[in-house]
């Protein structure tokens, strides 16, 4: 049994990253520790140094260009260890560091947007996906002062009275959920429409286990799904939607938020997730490192017919 928790572990890197007088400070201990774990994963580096080859591919097949296809495999795998290092503790930090710590390293695009569609008081849904860091986006919202819902596997509610459960939920509402469990998931969904009529904000991935509900997209010319459980709640409710997504770009974690909009139809909705995908396209494209090789990544590598 191991002399300490994995999740104390987590949580007292972010106390000694928070302590770091300097954000540089503890953005170079963060790039050190994505360094040393390139140096000593060998099998998984490898794999990874594979996944970026692969992609490069399709995306060369699919008549695209970028970053993705013209650095070095072997460049874009250190980069990539890098950038999970910092990506992976930016939620954390978000809950717990400074406002000026924050404001050195994070910057955010198209927040006055969101903040005026919260302000109508109908809900807000926001998707992500497992690219860049899946967390910051609530993370910073909270810091806003605002009420933020976000879905949690049902594993994790034994972490829910633990001195790191703020860290680990980011300072949001946790809502566990069993995709296994019928009554779980008419619950969550009763949940996130009671909070949406409440003004609430709701956080999820497309790309996790979110209900049988999707619209395909495309990527790199295959075809995807995309979760469309919430989002067709938030369409019910009359609440907008907008996806939002995360990536270190420049020696900052930049936040992108696209517009809020209220979607009407079936077409309006099928559009939106066509751009999502595309949108999603242009960051594996220019900014690979930050991807995360989350099971959909992968599952696009194999071209699967299933999708998400």
């Amino acid at each position: 049994m191991p002399l300490i928790s994995l999740p104390t572990l987590h949580w007292l890197w972010i106390r000694l990253l928070v302590s770091c007088r300097r954000a540089r400070v503890a953005w170079a201990l963060l790039a050190a520790l994505g360094m040393l774990r390139w140096i000593t994963s060998h099998a998984e580096r490898r794999q990874v140094k594979n996944n970026f080859t692969r992609l490069a591919r399709m995306a060369t097949e699919a008549g695209l260009a970028g970053t993705l296809t013209e650095a070095a495999p072997g460049a874009l795998t250190r980069m990539y260890y890098k950038h999970r290092a910092i990506l992976g503790a930016a939620p954390a930090l978000a809950v717990a560091a400074s406002p000026s710590f924050m404001g050195k390293v994070v910057s955010v695009d198209g927040f006055d947007a969101v903040q005026a569609a919260a302000a109508e008081g109908r809900g807000l849904v926001i998707a992500g996906t497992h690219f860049g860091s899946l967390g910051i986006t609530p993370a910073l919202l909270v810091r806003k002062g605002y009420r933020v819902l976000v879905l949690r596997d049902q594993q994790f509610e034994r972490l829910l009275n633990t001195r790191y459960a703020k860290q680990f939920f980011l300072g949001a509402e946790p809502l566990f959920l069993d995709m296994n469990n019928p009554e779980s998931v008419n619950k969550a969904l009763l949940r996130c429409a009671r909070a949406l009529r409440e003004g609430a904000i709701i956080a999820y991935t497309v790309d996790g286990r979110h209900g049988s509900r999707f619209q395909e997209g495309k990527l790199f010319g295959h075809q995807v799904q995309v979760r469309t459980a919430l989002v067709e709640l938030a369409m019910r409710s009359n609440s907008p939607v907008l996806y939002a997504f995360s990536f270190v770009d420049a020696g900052r974690i930049r936040v992108q938020m696209a517009a809020p909009v209220r979607l009407k139809s079936e077409d309006e909705l099928a559009k939106w997730c066509w751009d999502f995908c595309s949108c999603w396209e242009h960051l594996l494209l220019n900014h690979p490192q930050s991807t995360s090789w989350h099971r959909t990544d992968l599952e696009l590598l194999a071209a699967s017919e299933k999708g998400f």
